[in-house]
């Protein structure tokens, strides 16, 4: 066997491996790059999303101001509440809601979320509480909101609810004490 065609022989033997570790490398990159996008989706995806219309959204915010001024606009156009949000590309849901906030309140903004209610259970009110439950053991919160209200401690407006009651009497000690 001639040198040259042996030399040419190994050469190209060692050629194709070093094509098939470069290809199998290169795959194997690949791939792993997909899969590191596809987890980088799956974390983002709880953030935001594309809706059915190819709009834009990030859950549990609100739109920006900018586009719900675009919806009441529109609609003071005379512009309908499905035609607003195809040009949008927002929900017909949250243009509906925006549109009903507006004739409401007059505002674009978004209602508030979160936050707490008024605290109802004032110490006037929690001593009351206490006092009927000292004077009956066996009453039931509903009977003590009941009496609340008959004595005027309390109005409709700022009743406090049964398990609100409840809830002062356990702080208090008085939940089992019948």
């Amino acid at each position: 066997m001639n040198v040259s065609v042996c030399f040419d022989y190994i050469y190209s033997v060692c050629f194709i491996r070093f094509c098939l570790i470069y290809l199998l490398v290169w795959f194997y990159l690949a791939f792993d790059l997909h899969n590191k996008a596809l987890n980088i989706c799956s974390l983002t995806s709880n953030v935001f999303g594309v809706n059915q219309l190819g709009g834009v959204f990030i859950n549990g915010r609100p739109l920006p101001d900018v586009v719900r001024q675009s919806i009441v606009e529109l609609a003071g156009r005379g512009v309908r509440p499905c035609e607003i949000s195809r040009r949008l590309r927002v929900s017909h849901g949250c243009v509906s809601k925006i549109l009903a906030r507006y004739n409401e309140t007059g505002s674009i903004r978004p209602a508030v979320m979160g936050g707490s209610k008024p605290k109802v259970a004032t110490p006037r009110v929690v001593q009351t509480i206490l006092h009927l439950k000292r004077i009956n053991p066996g009453m039931f919160a509903r009977e003590i909101r009941d009496r609340l209200l008959l004595e005027r401690v309390c109005d409709n407006e700022n009743v406090p609810s049964v398990s609100s009651i409840n809830r002062t009497l356990f702080s208090e000690n008085y939940a089992w004490s019948i």
